[in-house]
């Protein structure tokens, strides 16, 4: 992966974290077990794999994923499409706790999606193209451990 990669990914993370969502993401809480401070409310790593104890509160990941370039010109121009993931992890007590959940799942979508919200790197901008949810939330995290976990995967574009 290149540093645009992780320049897409920090800026989904920017937007993530400044964004008005129905769910206070900055929410004070104590420093827990797997590293997390308390004013952390939205982090770029490479895994969304937390401590048990750091699921008591949602927690939203991004990641950067994947990768594809293709020649767009004989002189070399090329378009890039750069994946990043979101995952939406909590514990959830109920169905009320699951569809707040949900909404704030959709709420990030559509900033994402955002016109306005492209992203403006080094040299080049990178244009939100899709969101992509194969599953709204994984079932089986949710029957086994009544985890939510939600996974969004967005796709920006860049011209260089």
């Amino acid at each position: 992966m290149s540093a645009l990669a992780i320049e897409i990914a920090d800026g989904v993370k920017t937007l993530i974290a400044n964004a008005t969502l129905t769910v206070d993401l900055t929410a004070t809480v104590p420093k827990l077990a797997g590293g997390w401070p308390a004013s952390a409310s939205v982090i770029r790593t490479y895994l969304a794999q937390y401590n048990s104890e750091d699921l008591a509160y949602l927690r939203c990941t991004v990641l950067p994923t994947d990768y594809d370039q293709q020649r767009m010109t004989r002189g070399g121009s090329k378009r890039e499409e750069y994946g990043v993931d979101v995952i939406l992890q909590k514990r959830a007590d109920d169905d009320s706790d699951s569809d707040e959940l949900m909404l704030v799942t959709q709420e990030i979508g559509d900033v994402l999606a955002s016109d306005g919200n492209d992203l403006s790197l080094t040299g080049t901008t990178a244009y939100w193209v899709k969101q992509e949810r194969s599953a709204l939330f994984k079932p089986e995290d949710f029957d086994e451990l009544s985890l939510f976990t939600a996974p969004m995967r967005h796709t920006y574009r860049l011209y260089r």
